[in-house]
């Protein structure tokens, strides 16, 4: 059964003994495929575990669930739009807009029924730590990254809204949950985790954004903390 007909192969064009015709069936052959790697992790990587984490705050059990919420789609778009997609270098023969039209599409497509639980355990932090460095670096805004990272300090308590419990699968879960709970609302403690976080965590410029929004995931929900995010940063 096919879930979506999307395809992308991109391939490094280095065959010694001649290159096979995989472009007839849509395969593109480029001399370097780093941009193409750094784009898949920036925008689909970084877009997955930011809607995940907020998502699964919310109750959803898939990633479609979670963009079916409105607020979320038009969150994800932002986030690709303002914050990931500046760090990206230029991709040859990619249009960056279809690509993120199509990541849209893609996620809420209800066939694939991908689990935001799937998503948070395998997508490793630094898909977002890392753009998070080089938006810093370049003096950019981290407002729409910071909420990423906030939902996902949240869940690391190992509890939802409701008090229902969270498997958090991680190697530092016991420590992750032990210093969410120290902090509550204030990051620092998590961000503090040098093996998560090195120098950055303890950034005014991440602290101070990552606060404002775990605090509101805490005393009103991730919902309402979204209803404001959408109202104070226009998306």
């Amino acid at each position: 059964m096919f879930c979506e007909t999307f395809t992308q192969w991109v391939i490094e064009d280095r065959f010694p003994l001649g290159r096979p015709a995989w472009d007839e069936v849509g395969a593109q052959f480029v001399s370097d495929v780093a941009p193409y790697e750094f784009m898949k992790l920036r925008l689909l990587n970084g877009s997955h575990l930011a809607v995940a984490g907020l998502g699964r705050l919310a109750g959803y059990v898939t990633i479609d669930e979670s963009m079916a919420d409105p607020l979320i789609s038009r969150y994800m778009t932002a986030l690709m739009e303002r914050e990931t997609g500046p760090t990206l270098p230029e991709v040859p023969g990619i249009d960056l807009a279809e690509y993120k039209a199509t990541l849209v599409e893609r996620f809420a497509n209800p066939a694939i029924k991908d689990t935001v639980e799937r998503v948070n355990t395998d997508a490793p932090l630094n898909i977002l730590v890392d753009p998070i460095r080089d938006r810093l670096r370049a003096g950019g805004s981290i407002e729409l990254l910071a909420l990423a990272l906030a939902a996902w300090l949240r869940r690391v308590r190992g509890e939802d809204e409701q008090g229902q419990s969270i498997t958090v699968h991680h190697p530092l879960a016991d420590q992750l949950r032990a210093k969410a709970i120290e902090g509550g609302a204030d990051p620092r403690p998590l961000l503090g985790l040098q093996a998560l976080f090195g120098e950055t965590g303890a950034d005014p410029r991440l602290i101070e954004p990552t606060g404002r929004w775990l605090a509101l995931l805490y005393g009103k929900g991730s919902k309402a903390t979204l209803a404001e995010a959408a109202q104070s940063l226009r998306f």
